[in-house]
């Protein structure tokens, strides 16, 4: 589910400095990297039984009544690292 090699799929904040709120290269790189990822798969999988959207390639997307091709929805991933009131990472 996450072997898709275009970076633009996986934006995250990138402005905020808080731990708890880290990007996507962060996530992925740091010490809870594998709950990250089993959070991502289970949110695209959902994602996809739901049919919230479908996966296509760039080259066909519908165009619309103009004739131009029809705008793509940005998605971002917004990652938050859960804690117990004593601070503990859940």
């Amino acid at each position: 589910l996450l072997n898709c090699t275009d970076p633009r799929a996986y934006v995250a904040k990138t402005r905020n400095k808080d731990p708890d709120t880290p990007t996507y290269q962060a996530a992925m790189t740091g010490p809870h990297a594998d709950e990250y990822r089993k959070a991502m798969e289970l949110e695209i999988r959902q994602l996809l039984i739901q049919r919230t959207w479908n996966r296509i390639s760039r080259d066909d997307v519908p165009t619309n009544s103009n004739g131009k091709k029809q705008r793509i929805l940005p998605g971002t991933w917004a990652f938050k690292l859960k804690r117990l009131p004593d601070g503990t990472p859940l």
